[in-house]
């Protein structure tokens, strides 16, 4: 099977994160000196100028997103795939529509309370994320999206990969089999814009949480009971190393047991599995000696 550009631009994807003040911002792993020709090729300082904030955008991913028309041809969604938690702040979900052999590959990044430059940075950190000496994408001023990577923007048979970022998400496209991707992404767009509902009319459902004993000392074990409402929860071991460790994990509860006295936090992130949204719950645990 053929290795397109974006399948080599994410064979050394990896997410790592650095941590600045209570936030947490997204940083995958990328090369430097490849990133910044890039931005000399497209301006970047002159094209983060029209940088606009905007309401987040959350749509139901689940449901409402099954079929695409594109040329007056039907691509259908195959195998729906379920969406991950990537990080706080930081959910996305991979579609694959299909037209008789042929295959296109979407993955979306929907991020919650980041601004859009991190956003933007964020997804130029991506395409970074290649083997290759430069990236192979060409800025497209007219979009779609609010700002439109290519690949292969001038050849006969379109784009076979592209980056777009509409509002909070960042959208993926790919495909092998020489589909021009533009007017996929295109249509995408036209779609989420439909069935999207604006952060003002949008209230995420708030995750809660109780423990099965508030006097806990070191070497006890308990339950952290999470409420849920559409909700997939996720816990970052590497948060409570040394402080906890992890009996068992289950979607609505979590046993752990007590390694270290004190006031701890333990991260519980948290996602709206319609919409993507996605957030972080504080638990605070305090262990007696």
């Amino acid at each position: 099977m053929p290795v397109s550009i974006l399948q080599r631009t994410l064979a050394l994807f990896i997410f790592c994160f650095a941590i600045t003040g209570n936030s947490q911002t997204m940083k995958p792993f990328y090369n430097q000196e490849t990133l910044n020709r890039f931005k000399s090729k497209i301006d970047y300082a002159v094209l983060t100028q029209s940088l606009k904030t905007q309401s987040p955008i959350f749509a139901n991913w689940q449901n409402n997103i099954n079929t695409l028309s594109v040329n007056n041809e039907v691509w259908r969604r195959i195998a729906k795939n379920p969406p991950s938690i990537f990080k706080e702040h930081h959910a996305g979900i991979e579609v694959v529509f299909e037209k008789g052999e042929h295959q296109i590959t979407v993955m979306m990044h929907i991020l919650t309370q980041q601004s859009i430059q991190t956003i933007f940075d964020f997804m130029l950190e991506m395409m970074a994320s290649t083997s290759m000496l430069d990236i192979p994408y060409q800025y497209a001023p007219d979009g779609p999206g609010d700002y439109y990577f290519g690949h292969g923007i001038h050849s006969s048979t379109g784009e076979q990969s592209a980056y777009s970022l509409y509002s909070n998400i960042i959208i993926v496209a790919n495909s092998i089999h020489e589909i021009d991707v533009r007017p996929v992404v295109s249509e995408m767009i036209k779609i989420i814009k439909n069935e999207s509902i604006r952060s003002h009319g949008y209230k995420p459902v708030a995750l809660t949480c109780s423990l099965s004993s508030q006097k806990i000392s070191v070497g006890n074990t308990f339950k952290i009971y999470l409420s849920q409402n559409q909700m997939d929860t996720d816990i970052d071991i590497e948060n409570i190393k040394n402080l906890f460790e992890l009996i068992e994990y289950k979607q609505q509860e979590i046993e752990l047991k007590a390694l270290t006295p004190g006031k701890h936090v333990i991260p519980v992130r948290f996602m709206d599995t319609n919409t993507l949204y996605s957030n972080v719950l504080n638990v605070e645990v305090t262990v007696k000696p």
